[in-house]
């Protein structure tokens, strides 16, 4: 029997595996000269992972404090990044393959492979393989998943919230079996580890959910209270497991949120219009884009719950025999999808923790899409006919087949890379200055290939303070912006001059040598016409640079 369900698995696993190279596809065919994703935020994890495997050759397990970028003054690594799953991987990866872009595309797949089995698991605690199969298909290959691919590395594993609620159920189920609480020791590793947002989620759910238990499931909640007095060893190990994970990975940031050193960023709710819950997002390019939708293409706007889905939803809906678990499935797949679109009461409870947390209200889709799916499952397992249902799981799965995938470059040049790397200096200044998201994540991979400090860099904002920031605040007037209105009208020549005067001390206090001029990033417009001035003059002393490069799109100069 135990061989058997072995057999099963495995060949589960082999089949998950083919479906996420398949909805991918064609990222299987480029996964050395190509990264998977737009040109975003995958370029700072695949940062995080190198910053990681530095860390680590460096002995300074569990990651500590990183002056790779930033340079001199750096950061503590658990404040700039997130994920530790995936810097994990990136960590175990290293040692055995050198090139980032692999060790980075072959993370992300993973990633998605495990959160496709980890749905299977979770389901399967309430339905049969067959309707668990496609529950993974479902929730495990969302749209919201699959676009989570292209920068969002930080939210793929979002299965393991739906893991912590399945193992709640099956220790109930099984009386505090050894393997439920195994389970739920798993899901609250995997919950912080996946992201730091995802904690949040978990805690701003459970308050629309236990005022329901009482009245809809008042014995088995008596009896989950005293079977957890029962096992209360075990539901202690449970939680204190993961509790030194948490601190071995993200302690720091955590006494720096206790010691109000960590602020909770201050800005405003980001809705979702409700259309890209009904058309896909342009930002989504499988077989379902083919239908246009004409809001932003944004990756936080893709909140599809799929064609197929919502036929399915609605026979639920309609058809499914009335229960108690039909009743609460509908409660809460409608408070968050309010939740989801930033409507009342989510608009209210942003004002408060843990909401204060998550302003990006679509990201409550995996709580939205837990329930929802849920109803979907309950009504296929109503249907006694497997030949309907794996009709279904075929459009289930083509509805994800890709028309293309998002593939962005490496940002690998030989001639370039090499120039920088020739240089004698401490550390690179990369320009125009970009610290923040557009284009700010481009000089994190770059620092990859440089394999030398730099004074820029993009990460996390509960790292982007105080110490991280006191010399690029100094180079602000190097900075360009994302609006062309927001670039100041302040500049003189003799501002200008003044300015080089201070910035050549510095760079030579700190030996930062090496500057690169990035001309394909938007230096020629009318967002970087202040910055490109400022640095025409901290360069027109040919005396003092020396040019060892120059292509279409870069410069290399070496301070003398």
């Amino acid at each position: 029997m135990t061989n058997n369900r072995w057999k099963i698995g495995f060949a589960l696993g082999i089949i998950f595996l083919v479906l996420v190279i398949l909805i991918t596809f064609p990222s299987i065919l480029h996964l050395q000269d190509k990264m998977i994703g737009d040109p975003g935020d995958g370029y700072q994890f695949m940062g995080f992972q190198y910053l990681g495997h530095m860390q680590i050759a460096s002995g300074q397990f569990p990651f500590g404090w990183t002056h790779y970028w930033r340079y001199p003054f750096g950061a503590h690594f658990q404040d700039l990044s997130d994920s530790a799953i995936f810097i994990v991987e990136g960590v175990i990866l290293y040692q055995f393959f050198q090139n980032p872009v692999f060790v980075y595309n072959i993370s992300v797949l993973l990633l998605l492979f495990f959160n496709v089995c980890l749905s299977y698991i979770s389901f399967r605690v309430f339905f049969s393989r067959l309707h668990s199969f496609i529950g993974a298909v479902v929730y495990g290959l969302s749209f919201y998943t699959i676009a989570k691919t292209g920068g969002h590395i930080n939210l793929i594993l979002n299965a393991s919230l739906l893991l912590c609620i399945a193992s709640i159920v099956k220790i109930y189920k099984e009386k505090g079996s050894r393997n439920s609480f195994i389970l739920l020791t798993l899901s609250f590793i995997l919950i912080p580890l996946s992201s730091l947002q995802h904690p949040f989620f978990l805690l701003g759910t459970l308050p629309f959910l236990f005022p329901f238990l009482p009245l809809l499931y008042k014995k088995e909640l008596v009896k989950s209270i005293e079977l957890a007095k029962e096992k209360k060893v075990s539901l202690l190990i449970s939680i204190c497991i993961p509790i030194l994970f948490i601190f071995l990975f993200h302690g720091h940031k955590i006494i720096g949120f206790f010691e109000n050193k960590i602020y909770l960023p201050e800005s405003d709710i980001q809705h979702v219009p409700p259309i890209n819950f009904l058309i896909p997002n342009s930002y989504i390019t499988s077989l379902v884009s083919l239908v246009k939708n004409n809001t932003y293409r944004w990756i936080e706007h893709v909140t599809f719950v799929g064609y197929l889905e919502m036929i399915l939803f609605v026979c639920a809906c309609l058809f499914l025999k009335p229960s108690r678990e039909k009743k609460l499935l509908i409660i809460l797949t409608i408070i968050f999808f309010l939740f989801a679109i930033g409507a009342p009461p989510y608009s209210f409870l942003t004002h408060f923790f843990p909401y204060k947390a998550v302003l990006e209200s679509g990201r409550f889709f995996i709580i939205f899409y837990i329930w929802f799916t849920m109803l979907i499952l309950l009504f296929l397992q109503q249907l006694q006919n497997k030949k309907i249902i794996l009709v279904i799981l075929s459009l289930l799965i083509l509805e994800r087949v890709p028309l293309s995938f998002q593939l962005s470059p490496s940002l690998y040049d030989k001639e370039f890379i090499t120039a920088v790397q020739k240089t004698n200096s401490s550390a690179v200044l990369d320009l125009p200055l970009y610290t923040e998201s557009y284009y700010g994540p481009r000089y994190d991979m770059y620092s990859i290939y440089y394999k030398k400090p730099i004074v820029n860099g993009y990460f996390h904002w509960s790292a982007d303070r105080g110490e991280a920031k006191q010399l690029t605040d100094r180079l602000v007037e190097y900075k360009c912006y994302r609006n062309a209105t927001d670039v100041p009208q302040d500049y003189t020549y003799d501002k200008a001059v003044s300015k080089k005067k201070d910035v050549i001390r510095v760079l030579k206090k700190y030996d930062i040598r090496t500057v690169v001029i990035h001309k394909d990033l938007n230096l020629n417009k009318d967002t970087c016409q202040r910055a490109k001035k400022y640095i025409d003059v901290l360069l027109e002393d040919s005396s003092q640079w020396k040019k060892v490069f120059e292509s279409k799109e870069k410069i290399v100069f070496e301070l003398q």
